[in-house]
């Protein structure tokens, strides 16, 4: 991919877009926190939008890979079965219907960032550019980071980041330990693989 320059209106939006997702985050968490309920916050995606957040304002694209390559994928099956359910008045997946019975509007606010999250983190990386290939390195430790922290520290009830069995209206063959792994490790390479592709900033 070419070089691109990043202008003054683009440094512009870059920096509200950064602002705005470390803020989504960090309101997410409080909300949470003030609720009591301390165990949601450990959902891996508001870590990820204010990590997002930061590697945006600081134009480091090796930040910003390293969680998209955790976040894009669930990011695009959250929005499939969130636009199905607008279509058809029921999920397809079993992950975007909680949405529609949420009570709190600031609750909706914020996870509709399923939705918007990915194109505006995209358009960043589009504008910063990929200069290295081995974001999965910060990766894959995060996501272990998080299997173990969640089995630790939250209850099987919340089911957070599916550790204790899938997000899915449906289940994968196998121990769900085991296809956890293999689906993360399989979701953070091809992720780091198309993204590398699509926006690799020659120096």
């Amino acid at each position: 991919m070419k070089k691109r320059d990043i202008g003054k209106v683009d440094k512009i939006i870059l920096n509200l877009i950064g602002i705005f997702f470390i803020l989504l985050g960090v309101i997410g968490i409080l909300n949470y926190v003030r609720q009591g309920e301390y165990q949601i916050i450990l959902w891996f995606c508001y870590l990820g939008m204010i990590l997002l957040g930061t590697g945006i304002l600081k134009r480091n694209s090796f930040l910003i890979v390293s969680q998209l390559n955790i976040l894009a994928i669930p990011l695009i099956l959250w929005s499939i079965d969130y636009i199905y359910y607008l279509i058809n008045a029921e999920s397809l997946l079993g992950l975007a219907g909680y949405f529609f019975v949420l009570e709190s509007a600031l609750q909706k606010v914020i996870s509709s960032q399923h939705v918007f999250t990915l194109p505006l983190a995209l358009y960043a990386l589009y504008r910063i550019g990929v200069k290295r290939k081995d974001a999965w390195k910060v990766s894959i430790p995060l996501i272990i980071g998080f299997y173990f922290a969640s089995i630790l520290f939250t209850s099987e009830a919340l089911n957070i980041n599916c550790v204790y069995r899938s997000c899915f209206s449906f289940s994968f063959p196998g121990p769900h330990n085991i296809m956890w792994f293999v689906s993360a490790f399989l979701m953070i390479f091809i992720s780091n693989f198309i993204l590398v592709k699509l926006f690799w900033k020659k120096k």
